[in-house]
């Protein structure tokens, strides 16, 4: 799609799909149609690949160049479309919602090829899950397993007063990026009570944890970056995809990742 088409709720004559707000999965679906995870009514929605002018209620409807559920939207004239993500103008702001397409008889998750997490959906396939491994960062530190809490918020890790402590929070398999250039990561949040500890995100060669790429999300002098992206472009080969935390003072630690994709 070139700029997106809007439309004033539900479906029409002419389309081949329903727009659905609902909190719970809707019954009775039809083919194609896209379901909306909201309490909030939708007043429209628009598909568009830039940022729309918002109102209370309405749905924007991202499409990119691939999607997990490319369809045609007009039952005449084949209109190809490639939904991406869903966000709601509530409150002034846009609030990201998860979406499905009703296809084959089965509600398909919105994704994009190289997507290994994002709004708690995690391509099990690829990453074989995420979880905590202790990993040490150098002579005298103490690699710790914590706990990971994965929910539709994010991958959420803490290590907990902390001194010469560290732990890696990433995918139980090592993931192939040849055929990708950049890996970007997102954290709602990232945090240290004192000077004493620092975030990166990182990939790993093998299981002795030989970096191969990083990009620091809270920098040993404090600086944050919450959206970091790290260039694989000269990388071949499989890596174990995360985020590294460690402290050598002593130092509360905390991340939570809501996005990790390979484009």
């Amino acid at each position: 799609m070139a700029k997106g088409f809007k439309h004033g709720g539900g479906g029409g004559s002419e389309l081949n799909f329903r727009v659905i707000g609902a909190a719970e999965q809707p019954v009775s679906p039809r083919e194609n149609d896209i379901w909306v995870n909201t309490d909030v009514p939708i007043s429209s929605w628009v598909f568009s690949a830039t940022e729309p002018q918002g109102e209370e209620g309405m749905v924007w409807l991202t499409v990119g160049s691939e999607s997990s559920v490319a369809f045609n939207a007009l039952k005449k004239n084949g209109l190809k479309v490639y939904p991406v993500s869903a966000s709601q103008y509530v409150g002034g702001a846009w609030v990201s919602r998860t979406a499905q397409s009703r296809q084959d008889g089965a509600w398909v998750s919105w994704w994009v090829p190289g997507t290994l997490f994002e709004n708690g959906i995690d391509d099990t396939a690829v990453t074989g899950g995420w979880d905590s491994f202790a990993y040490s960062a150098g002579s005298g530190y103490d690699g710790r397993k914590v706990n990971v809490d994965i929910s539709s918020e994010g991958i959420f890790a803490s290590l907990l007063s902390a001194r010469l402590k560290s732990t890696f929070v990433g995918t139980k398999n090592r993931v192939d990026v040849s055929s990708y250039t950049t890996l970007t990561m997102s954290f709602s949040e990232a945090r240290r009570s004192t000077a004493g500890g620092a975030i990166k995100a990182v990939l790993y060669s093998d299981a002795g944890y030989t970096v191969a790429a990083e990009a620091m999300v809270i920098s040993t002098s404090g600086e944050t970056t919450l959206d970091p992206e790290i260039d694989v472009s000269k990388l071949s080969g499989s890596y174990y995809i995360g985020f590294f935390m460690w402290a050598w003072d002593t130092c509360d630690l905390s991340a939570k990742m809501t996005l990790a994709r390979l484009s």
